[in-house]
């Protein structure tokens, strides 16, 4: 990971910078707005994936951890 930013004073939103080079998968940015959407975007990714989103149900909790709402908590899920 190369940098890490909570980007609002009430950290509702969180930005996970990687380099793509450095990982299998090609990950390059994690946005996690909490209870509410998670989005990757990957760069040289084998599979030739562009992003993966998912959206959860209004008002779904963080995880125990502090992650992303169980699965039963999920609305949408796209992958580009």
């Amino acid at each position: 990971m190369t940098a890490h930013h909570d980007c609002s004073p009430r950290q509702v939103r969180r930005e996970l910078h990687f380099m793509p080079s450095a990982r299998l998968d090609g990950l390059k940015l994690r946005v996690e707005e909490f209870g509410k959407k998670t989005t990757q975007y990957y760069d040289g990714s084998k599979d030739n994936l562009i992003y993966r989103s998912a959206s959860y149900k209004p008002g779904a909790a963080a995880s125990a951890d502090g992650g992303m709402p169980d699965t039963s908590q999920l609305r949408k899920m796209t992958e580009k």
